[in-house]
This record gives structure tokens, C-alpha cells and sequence, in this order.
């Protein structure tokens, strides 16, 4: 179970570190996970519009937020199918270590919901600038 927390603590540290470098690589438990469901980073284009410089700062990083908790709930999706096949194969007996799973599925499944909240959330924002930008 502690394996799994340091797992999940060496993942948002290096994902972290992966946005600063713009990099598709997650470095976990000593192996090399990339995540099937990442898209290809889209080259940064200069901002041409007549909004004030503030407000495309703003939906930026906005956006550069959902795209990192897409990222997130995209490597939980991956990290959730590689536990229970690994769990499939390990655990056929043993309940404890299945309850351990299940706990832990849990979490993943809060933080995953948990992003979701934020994505929706992040979305009504970039609604909310389009409209007052039409004004």
C-alpha cells in the first residue's frame, strides 16, 4: 500500500517536472510509462485577437490546467488497467491484498472525479471569458 502512495507522489512530482520540459514520459517505480491517451503537444502559436493581453493570459492557463488534469485522469485510466491486470494475476486468493486494491481503486477513483469537477468547472470559465468577450 505504501508502494502505491510513493508511486502516486513520484507521478505528480515528475508529471509536474514533465510540463516544464513539455515532455510525454512519466517516470514511475523505475520504469517508463507513457500514456496511450496522450495527445501530441500542440505548438504554442502567438495570440492575435483584439481581447486585452490579460484575458488570453487567463484562458492560457486556464487551458494549460485542463490539459494537465486531462493528462492526470488520462494516466489514471492507464494506471488503473495496469494495477487490476497486475492484481488479476497476483491476487486469486488472497483477500487482503484485494481489499488493498480496492481501497486504493477507490482513491484513484476520488481524484479522478475530483479532476473532472475542475475540467467542468475550468470549462464554464472559458465559457464565461468567450461570452463577456462578445460583449
Amino acid at each position: 500500500m505504501n508502494n502505491i502512495y510513493i508511486s502516486l507522489y513520484i507521478f505528480f512530482i515528475s508529471y509536474i517536472i514533465q510540463l516544464c520540459f513539455n515532455t510525454k514520459y512519466i517516470y514511475c517505480d523505475k520504469k517508463l510509462y507513457v500514456s496511450k491517451n496522450i495527445l501530441p503537444s500542440v505548438e504554442k502559436k502567438e495570440f492575435v485577437s483584439n481581447v486585452p493581453h490579460k484575458l488570453e493570459w487567463l484562458v492560457h492557463n486556464i487551458l494549460e490546467v485542463v490539459h494537465f488534469l486531462e493528462d492526470v485522469n488520462n494516466y489514471i485510466v492507464d494506471f488503473k488497467k495496469d494495477i487490476l491486470t497486475k492484481l488479476e494475476h497476483i491476487v486469486q486468493d488472497d483477500t487482503e491484498l484485494y481489499e488493498s486494491y480496492e481501497y486504493n481503486e477507490n482513491l484513484l477513483n476520488q481524484i479522478y472525479l475530483n479532476n473532472e469537477k475542475k475540467l467542468k468547472r475550468y470549462s464554464e470559465y472559458i465559457e464565461k471569458l468567450k461570452d463577456t468577450n462578445k460583449n
